[in-house]
């Protein structure tokens, strides 16, 4: 089946279709892909207060 069919049967454009199946040819799954950009910070009340727990024990 080629791209363009798959494109058309699934609503979306051929570049995506290519793209997918371009990384799933190098990496074998999609899912496989290594992340792009800086990972997300974890900034929660409980995170924020171990955080200053132990800078305020450190201090000392």
């Amino acid at each position: 089946m080629r791209s363009s069919d798959v494109a058309r049967t699934l609503g979306i454009s051929d570049s995506t279709v290519s793209n997918v199946s371009a990384a799933l040819k190098k990496y074998g799954s999609s899912s496989e892909r290594p992340k792009t950009g800086r990972p997300r910070t974890v900034n929660t009340r409980r995170i924020r207060g171990v955080i200053k727990r132990r800078i305020d024990r450190n201090d000392g």
